[in-house]
Parts: C-alpha cells; sequence; structure tokens
C-alpha cells in the first residue's frame, strides 16, 4: 500500500481472511480519510490514523469499518500531504 507495509498479529487462532480483509478496510479507511497512504501520510496524520484504529477496534475486535459511521465518531482533521 503506497510502500507502507500493513500488518497485524493476534494471540488466538483467527480466520487469515478476515484478518487480510480487516487490514484491506483499515487501509480504505485511511486512503478515503487522507487521500492516499503513504509513509509521510501516516507520519503527519498519526493522531487521525490513531483515532480511527480506536474507534474501528474494540478490545481488539473490528468493529464498524465503514468510512461514513466513522465521521460521526472522529473529530480529528486530516494534514493534507501531497502525494509522491
Amino acid at each position: 500500500e503506497g510502500g507502507v507495509e500493513v500488518v497485524a498479529t493476534t494471540r488466538d487462532n483467527v480466520s487469515p481472511s478476515l484478518v487480510l480483509e480487516f487490514l484491506r478496510r483499515v487501509c480504505s479507511i485511511i486512503r478515503d480519510y487522507c487521500g492516499h497512504l503513504s509513509e509521510e501520510t501516516c507520519r503527519k496524520n498519526f493522531v487521525l490514523i490513531y483515532e480511527l484504529l480506536d474507534e474501528v477496534l474494540d478490545y481488539g475486535l473490528p468493529q464498524a469499518t465503514n468510512t461514513e459511521a466513522l465521521k460521526a465518531f472522529v473529530l480529528n482533521e486530516p494534514t493534507v500531504v501531497p502525494p509522491p
């Protein structure tokens, strides 16, 4: 994803397709909020991405991964980073 490696770890045996789909959705949410996914975008929008992950995960379980549903809960605005 734009030169950024996105990984996940688990303590329990979970479906690999669930983890891959969750990571894909997280990347999609970040792109929806920030325009694109890159190392610089992650650096400049660390607080926003942290807030997004806090809303998307609840006790380690995926919850709302719909961008429209998240807009009601996420208060930070993205810092615009020009595409590479």
